[in-house]
């Protein structure tokens, strides 16, 4: 689990995460894909602007960072928002 400071995202972060709310404005069920998705906080970011009509994956080669997405999907997104529900 990452710290509730680390998923903030950094001000060049939210310019990225205004950027893909911008590209997706019209997309009826947008999927979202987080390649080194880490603590999740872009992602997460995403799918709480979008709310339940978006998906998400996130992807990352440390398990750590898997599992602290998963955390904390489930903690920004509620129960079971890291485990077979939205992300």
């Amino acid at each position: 689990l990452v710290p509730a400071e680390q998923l903030r995202p950094r001000p060049s972060s939210g310019a990225l995460v205004d950027a893909a709310l911008r590209a997706l404005q019209g997309v009826e069920a947008p999927r979202v894909l987080d390649l080194g998705v880490g603590s999740g906080a872009l992602l997460l970011a995403l799918l709480r602007e979008l709310g339940d009509r978006a998906e998400g994956t996130g992807v990352d080669i440390d398990e750590g960072a898997v599992e602290a997405c998963r955390a904390n999907a489930a903690r920004v997104l509620g129960e079971g928002g890291g485990e077979g529900g939205r992300v």
